[in-house]
């Protein structure tokens, strides 16, 4: 599974040197919990709700709302944002290999690149909906499952009891 199959691609982003207060209005409307932060067409960063959870409360100690207001306005994406070891994916790498680099990186978000365009992203929510996909949850139904021994042959054992023996079948 490939994740061009599974990213979202109608993305939102945010130029760097948009204020905090947008990016809060922007995943805000759209209930999203994340924007790519592009500066002249290019990925630069990404900004996440914990950015701004952090920039807030660290600014927010002892303000007014009124002074809370403006300084939310005057912070600018580009100081809050995550640039450095900026993780990305190709779209052509696999599902796997996307939740592996968010597991091994504690990370919610990958933007998928190709020749340095941003393409799309892939979080652990379409991750989700690729293990939903592959269980068939949906449909219902039953599902098995088998403790084999690690060994040649295993499963094979498994499908001759499930579906009967194959020799002597000739296939059309």
């Amino acid at each position: 599974m490939l994740v061009k199959n599974w990213m979202t691609t109608n993305l939102i982003t945010i130029d760097e040197d948009e204020s905090m207060h947008t990016a809060i209005k922007l995943m805000n409307e759209n209930r999203i919990r994340r924007l790519p932060v592009m500066k002249k067409g290019k990925l630069v960063g990404i900004v996440t709700n914990l950015d701004i959870n952090r920039e807030s409360a660290s600014r927010a100690t002892s303000l007014a709302i009124n002074e809370l207001n403006y300084l939310i306005d005057k912070i600018k994406i580009k100081n809050i944002m995550t640039k450095k070891n900026l993780k990305t994916i190709s779209p052509t790498d696999t599902i796997e290999e996307a939740a592996l680099i968010m597991s091994e990186e504690k990370i919610g978000v990958l933007p998928v690149v190709e020749d340095g365009k941003l393409l799309g992203i892939i979080t652990e929510s379409d991750l989700f909906k690729v293990l939903i996909s592959m269980t068939g949850v949906r449909q219902g139904g039953i599902q098995f499952a088998f403790e084999l021994q690690d060994k040649p042959g295993s499963i094979k054992e498994v499908a001759d009891v499930l579906y009967g023996p194959t020799e002597g079948v000739c296939s059309a």
